[in-house]
């Protein structure tokens, strides 16, 4: 992991998780330990939690976290499933998401209710560019059968709705990220078509909100990397996929029309 890639760790940690107990999710006892010292350099008090660590150094390790003492534990295959930690309030995937169910286990350490505890905080620097679109569907975002992609695009009127969001919860993608999904999406060896049509969708309402207003044919055939013929195979043509979206208050209208 690069200098850069770790300032880009910590200055977001500051930005959305500072405050919050943390587990950082690691690729080894290694990186674990560069992890926690970055962070420690950086002011940040942080410790490698190993399967190397005695069971003495964790118990005390998770009591300084509860206390505050600790803001960060650094970990590798040691809580992902059977911890206690309820109190922990944010996670930071650093390391190649590769299976669902850790996936889902390592999520599980932030889910646990505690008394104060409002939200979990999830971020995830994904490592695994080659599979980097399945971690919408390891998020459990996409269960819309294909047959409805088109019923559910007209009726929903916000982004949590197109992503199927449980209620209270939010999901942000970096715009880089979104465009690796939307090219990996494509790839015919992994795309369905509503994987597709919500990407769709994600850039077309991004298109809107740069331009102030509904972007028209011409305007993403100028603007954007996927150009109106990909809308027009997947809704069947331009003229569709505008019917579709007709209803939507987050899409500004075109200049001139109400």
């Amino acid at each position: 992991m690069s200098r850069n890639v770790m300032a880009a760790i910590i200055e977001m940690w500051r930005k959305k998780c500072e405050g919050s107990p943390t587990i950082a999710f690691c690729c080894s006892h290694k990186h674990a330990i560069r992890v926690a010292s970055s962070f420690n350099k950086n002011g940040i008090p942080a410790r490698a939690y190993l399967s190397s660590t005695s069971r003495d150094k964790r118990l005390r390790y998770a009591k300084r976290l509860a206390s505050g003492s600790l803001k960060a534990l650094c970990v590798v295959d040691v809580l992902n499933e059977g911890a206690d930690m309820p109190f922990v309030e944010s996670l930071l995937f650093l390391r190649p998401t590769e299976s669902k169910r850790i996936f889902h286990q390592q999520l599980g350490r932030g889910l646990r209710r505690y008394v104060g505890k409002s939200h979990c905080t999830v971020i995830d620097f994904i490592g695994n560019f080659k599979n980097a679109y399945q971690i919408v569907e390891y998020q459990g975002l996409l269960p819309i059968p294909d047959e409805e992609v088109a019923v559910n695009f007209k009726r929903a009127q916000t982004r949590k709705e197109v992503l199927n969001l449980p209620l209270g919860c939010e999901v942000h993608f970096d715009d880089r990220v979104v465009d690796i999904f939307a090219q990996q999406t494509l790839d015919p060896r992994n795309a369905t078509r509503h994987n597709i049509g919500r990407i769709l969708l994600y850039r077309y309402e991004r298109l809107c909100r740069q331009l102030g207003r509904r972007a028209t044919r011409r305007d993403v055939d100028r603007y954007s990397v996927l150009h109106a013929g990909f809308f027009e195979s997947v809704f069947g043509s331009w003229a569709r996929f505008q019917q579709l979206i007709a209803d939507r208050v987050d899409i500004p209208p075109i200049l001139g029309q109400a």
